[in-house]
């Protein structure tokens, strides 16, 4: 026996009846193939409605299908059988946070049908927030691509504590405060601040989400703090949880008290992160794939179609690359197709070195991506047909893994080849602090080009890197001069870990990894950046003093192919004194300061040393410029500060003789 409820807001009914809305079916009905988010049991999707009947211009049905009668049990035994349905429960969640004056999503209707008591459908409609997205794709899309400066991300974060702490302080504990159930919207005024700010609304509170007549309990406010976090480290991203924390106990300094919650939230959070970060990937893909299918319906000659598998890896493995391969930097996807009607499964392993695609009909053994899904599934998402979002939102294709991988693997898909090599991710999806984030991106970075040097092509070369990499022990003067250098950085890492604790350092540029000796007594996870493939294998030699391996990545310190707050460290030694401009090293200095947690050292010649003086008075004896330039260092001093560095200390290879000095700063 079916039994249905559908229950309307009062404000909605006309516009409702109007669209001839009368049942539960009627919803399910009118469902739009716009995908916004997709998990096990539910999905959500935009639908946008006539503005003649009055109705809002877009709305967000959010459907939970228990299709199997082993998830109706599951419902039944959550409490749906005697009691409210996850539909139910939203959406008077939603009405009575409204009614709290907690900022949240209009709820406007929920219906459940029941199957002889068991529950087999429910839903949920929400008013969409115009202008607003949701603040996981904000960092995919905004913070991670396009990085904000440091001013604007304390806005961002300062407005978002306020919000959370407004909805505690209304005794509302939400129970799902995933970035996910976020949105944020900038706004040019708001609370008439000239530099305007940010709006967020909440939705989606789960089922253990709580009202109390009084503000939230601590261990519920953790409980939802943690969630929040969490969310930070499945991305790789850290928003600044100091300043979150100092807006939302709305302090100028964190107390003893304060500290000691933040601590239990970060504890609580890292055992959320993994889960988190699959999650995260998840919602990644899905955006990837909807941008692929809107652009097939809107460009059809844009997006390559394919009807059969063997096409699609054979089109795959015809793309051959001339990109240079970084000491087996290369990415694995597996492919699993699971058989149907008799037939045997299929495995296919596809492997990214540099330019070019290898394509093996095999399992791979640890692949970075792994993609589960039927054949059909994968074709009509890939080639963008009609039947993808309805696929997509049954839950028939699986991401495990980095998803950051598709973007790389769509270059080669539509013709394309990689412009750069990426360096392995981090799948330890542990907490934001102990290792390396992983989250590589190709174009960080600022959109101006540095000034082309002549350098670089020589240094570039095979010839030149070996010469690089054995010249610091040809005599024994520079073996002095190496340890004592090594012991210098030593000294200039130490000040900064007095200052806090660190676990991850970028090198950059790392060279022939004449200092990764120096890093392995930290015990620290290392990424080794330069510009040359060459040079990084030359360091090869020292990856054997570490317990966890380095990371090999090309790139440029312009423009760090890291996501912000991607490292603890970042050691920079023997560049600066290569860049003449100002305007050249602020760049380089900003991008240290954006993607560093803790601090930074950087080496650079000493204008107020012997060796120095030396220096210009060759350049006037011969008349011929010299391709290094000294720095005062105050001069130092201030460009680190203009780029958001505090400046904790300086020590010299040799005070007032040698011009290398090492300076430490602080983010």
């Amino acid at each position: 026996m079916r039994r249905d409820r559908f229950e309307i807001a009062r404000e909605d009914r006309a516009w409702i009846a109007r669209y001839g809305w009368r049942s539960v079916d009627d919803i399910l009905a009118c469902a739009s193939d716009d995908v916004a988010a997709v998990s096990r049991s539910s999905n959500v999707v935009r639908v946008r409605l006539d503005r003649g009947l009055d109705g809002p211009p877009v709305i967000y049905l959010k459907r939970y299908l228990y299709e199997q009668r082993g998830q109706r049990i599951k419902q039944m035994f959550r409490g749906t059988l005697f009691g409210k349905s996850r539909a139910r429960t939203e959406y008077e969640c939603l009405r009575e946070m409204r009614r709290r004056n907690v900022p949240t999503v209009r709820p406007i209707a929920f219906g459940e049908e029941r199957q002889n008591a068991f529950l087999v459908r429910s839903f949920v409609l929400t008013e969409g927030a115009e202008g607003s997205i949701s603040l996981d794709l904000f960092a995919i899309n905004v913070i991670r691509r396009e990085p904000m400066d440091r001013a604007e991300r304390r806005r961002l974060v300062a407005d978002l504590g306020s919000t959370i702490r407004k909805m505690h302080d209304a005794g509302v504990r939400h129970g799902g405060l995933y970035w996910r159930n976020i949105l944020v919207r900038s706004v040019p005024d708001v609370r008439s601040v000239p530099d305007g700010g940010y709006e967020f609304t909440l939705l989606d509170p789960d089922t253990r989400a709580s009202l109390t007549s009084t503000s939230v309990s601590t261990n519920d406010a953790i409980a939802d703090l943690s969630e929040l976090v969490a969310s930070g480290m499945g991305l790789g991203i850290r928003l600044g949880l100091s300043d979150f924390m100092k807006a939302y106990f709305r302090v100028s300094r964190l107390g003893p008290d304060h500290r000691k919650m933040v601590a239990s939230v970060l504890q609580a959070a890292e055992k959320l992160a993994p889960a988190e970060q699959q999650r995260m990937a998840a919602t990644e893909a899905i955006e990837w794939f909807r941008v692929r299918v809107e652009t097939a319906r809107e460009r059809p000659d844009a997006v390559r179609g394919f009807n059969t598998l063997d096409e699609f890896f054979d089109a795959l493995a015809s793309v051959t690359g001339d990109g240079e391969s970084v000491g087996g930097s290369r990415q694995t996807i597996q492919f699993a197709f699971p058989g149907g009607s008799g037939r045997e499964s299929a495995d296919y392993e596809v492997i990214m070195n540099g330019g070019g695609v290898e394509v093996r009909s095999q399992r791979a053994s640890n692949p970075e991506l792994m993609i589960r899904t039927d054949a059909q599934t994968w074709l009509s998402v890939i080639s963008g047909q009609p039947d993808a979002f309805e696929r997509l939102s049954a839950g028939r294709l699986r991401l495990v893994g980095d998803t950051r991988l598709l973007s790389v693997f769509a270059a080669h898909i539509d013709g394309e080849r990689i412009a750069a090599v990426l360096g392995s991710p981090d799948q330890s999806g542990g907490r934001s602090g102990s290792g390396i984030s992983g989250q590589v991106c190709r174009n960080t970075g600022t959109s101006e080009q540095p000034i082309k040097r002549s350098f670089g092509r020589k240094y570039k070369t095979d010839d030149y890197a070996k010469y690089y990499a054995d010249k610091h022990d040809s005599t024994l003067m520079r073996r002095a001069s190496n340890y004592l250098e090594r012991r210098m950085i030593a000294r200039a890492l130490n000040r900064i870990r007095r200052r806090g604790p660190f676990k991850s350092v970028l090198d950059c540029p790392s060279g022939a990894g004449r200092l990764l000796p120096t890093l392995a007594d930290f015990n620290v996870s290392v990424v080794a950046m330069d510009t040359s493939g060459t040079m990084l294998r030359e360091g090869f030699r020292h990856y054997d003093l570490f317990s966890d391996t380095p990371r090999a990545s090309v790139g440029s310190a312009f423009a760090l192919p890291l996501a912000d707050d991607a490292v603890d460290v970042v050691l920079c030694s023997r560049l600066l004194h290569h860049i003449p401009e100002r305007a050249d090293r602020m760049k380089i200095l900003r991008e240290f300061a954006r993607v560093a947690r803790v601090g930074v050292v950087i080496s650079f010649f000493d204008a107020a040393s012997y060796g120095a003086w030396k220096r210009r008075r060759k350049i006037e004896k011969k008349g011929k410029p010299s391709g290094r330039h000294a720095l005062r260092r105050t001069e130092c001093q201030a460009e680190a500060r203009e780029a958001g560095l505090i400046s904790i200390g300086m020590n010299a290879l040799i005070r007032y003789h040698a011009e290398v000095t090492a300076a430490s700063f602080l983010v």
